[in-house]
């Protein structure tokens, strides 16, 4: 009888110990489960930020920017052709020439810019930099894009729009519509819709 009673309060002690075991790696990769979670949130895929990021990360630039001074720029980017691509090329190397595009738009500008994709499209970018005028991100940007598609013999041309803080506007919302009008206005006066 004693070695039945010893042998069922081992393995009652077994049982606490394994349960508590499992609680705790089960807690434990909740936790780390929700800090990548959280992580990954403001970053999507090819390192691009998603759209409620880049309003609130403006909003908290923008506070800054007028202590020291310095411009903030939206730029839009657009590939003209892009219904054209889009009909031509296989979607599966359509969406290839998407992810490599977009890696090389992150890599073009600096760290502390910003990067989303904000239509199928269109690109949004905010720099803190002296304006668009003094600004060589457009050149970087469509060297290194043309480069970067030119052995899939495409040929793009990349539109550009852009507003500045605090000149052309106060809100993220009213330097995104002048960057986009501008956008458009450029792309009319080339010719094509």
């Amino acid at each position: 009888m004693e070695k039945v009673y010893k042998l069922k309060r081992k393995c009652a002690s077994n049982m606490y110990i394994f349960y508590f075991v499992e609680k705790y790696y089960f807690y434990r990769n909740i936790y780390w489960y929700d800090k990548r979670a959280s992580v990954r949130m403001n970053v999507e895929v090819g390192g691009m930020t998603n759209n409620d990021f880049v309003v609130d990360f403006f909003r908290k630039v923008a506070a800054l920017s007028e202590r020291d001074s310095r411009n903030i720029t939206v730029y839009i980017l657009s590939v003209k052709e892009w219904d054209v691509i889009k009909g031509t090329v296989q979607e599966k190397k359509l969406d290839e020439l998407v992810q490599r595009v977009e890696r090389r738009i992150v890599k073009t500008v600096r760290k502390g810019d910003v990067v989303t994709s904000w239509d199928e499209n269109k690109y949004v970018i905010v720099v803190v930099d002296n304006g668009y005028e003094k600004s060589t991100i457009t050149n970087r940007l469509i060297k290194n894009i043309q480069n970067e598609i030119a052995n899939d013999l495409l040929s793009v041309t990349l539109l550009f729009g852009a507003a500045s803080y605090p000149g052309e506007g106060k809100t993220f919302e009213e330097l995104l519509r002048k960057a986009q009008n501008q956008l458009y206005n450029y792309r009319n006066s080339q010719g094509d819709e």
